[in-house]
């Protein structure tokens, strides 16, 4: 895959997180929550969309009272790829 920019690197993992979700009655971040496991596994987060979404249920509503669920597509690569591009003058 080559993208817009001409660098050759390609995605190697596409997660998509289906929305923010609840735990313990307290709002669970699945955007944050990913770039953190991604870092652990050698990955970086590359492009990430989200767009907000009304709270489904009660424990949803009470967990972001006052606050936005959304929802993610997050493209991740392997980290040394990415720098490796970089350096190289092909990266994002």
């Amino acid at each position: 895959m080559t993208t817009s920019s001409g660098s050759s690197w390609a995605l190697r993992i596409r997660c998509d997180c289906p929305g923010d979700g609840a735990v313990a009655g307290r709002p669970l971040r699945h955007d944050d929550a990913l770039r953190r496991w991604a870092q652990a596994a050698g990955l970086t987060v590359v492009a990430q969309a989200s767009q907000n979404r009304p709270p489904i249920g009660r424990a949803m509503r009470d967990a972001f009272a006052g606050a936005t669920k959304r929802e993610h597509a997050v493209l991740v690569a392997r980290a040394a790829e990415r720098s490796r591009d970089r350096a190289n003058g092909s990266g994002a």
